[in-house]
């Protein structure tokens, strides 16, 4: 009798859990790239010669 809540319980849980994993990959990831591009746009910067 306990089991089949248990198991619901359980699974909500889990789903729970991995969707704010999810989230926190892809806002990990959109930091990577705003990085990236953040480094690559200073790359830019420094290798054109000012007047």
């Amino acid at each position: 009798m306990v089991a089949i809540p248990t198991y619901v319980a359980y699974n909500y849980c889990v789903s729970r859990i991995n969707q704010f994993v999810l989230e926190m990959e892809r806002g990990a990831t959109e930091l990577i790239n705003f990085m990236s591009h953040i480094t690559q746009a200073g790359a830019v910067e420094q290798t054109v010669p000012r007047s």
